[in-house]
């Protein structure tokens, strides 16, 4: 039987239908060949472009019937599909991190000399303002406590 005819065929071009009335932009018939090397160049280039209406979201969806795709012949080369059908591609662990002791102090060093653009005497005056007024804030705060004691009473 040909493609053209089968159940499988008929199936995946009412999904594709259902799922592609949510980007109008993209006309689709999927039933002469060349349409479907026109469309898929133009897919291609919409995607480069980021199109706004040919989204992730729509890709995603197309994913889940893999099945209906890998049973038709011609939609072997189809752009976005290209490649899904092989072997995952195995991830290597990620080797944990050992914790550093006082991890936190490191970080706000680590942070300040990274600052690009910016000298060495910069990061020194920022860090003095840092502790001064870590040093300093709990006089602050009862300052403005006996203030807003005086206030009320």
């Amino acid at each position: 039987m040909d493609n053209k005819h089968s159940y499988a065929y008929h199936k995946t071009v009412m999904k594709i239908n259902k799922y592609l009335t949510h980007f109008p932009t993209i006309k689709w018939n999927f039933f002469s060949p060349m349409s479907v090397k026109i469309y898929q160049k133009k897919l291609f280039f919409s995607s480069q472009k980021n199109h706004y209406n040919f989204g992730v979201k729509y890709l995603k969806s197309l994913k889940m019937h893999k099945q209906f795709f890998a049973a038709l012949g011609k939609f072997d080369n189809f752009l976005p599909f290209r490649g899904r059908f092989g072997k995952k591609k195995k991830r290597k662990k990620k080797k944990k991190k050992k914790k550093i002791k006082n991890g936190l102090a490191i970080g706000f060093i680590k942070f300040f000399c990274n600052l690009h653009s910016v000298n060495l005497k910069k990061t020194f005056f920022i860090f003095l303002i840092f502790f001064i007024f870590l040093k300093f804030f709990p006089f602050f705060f009862f300052f403005l406590s006996y203030h807003f004691y005086l206030f009320i009473y």
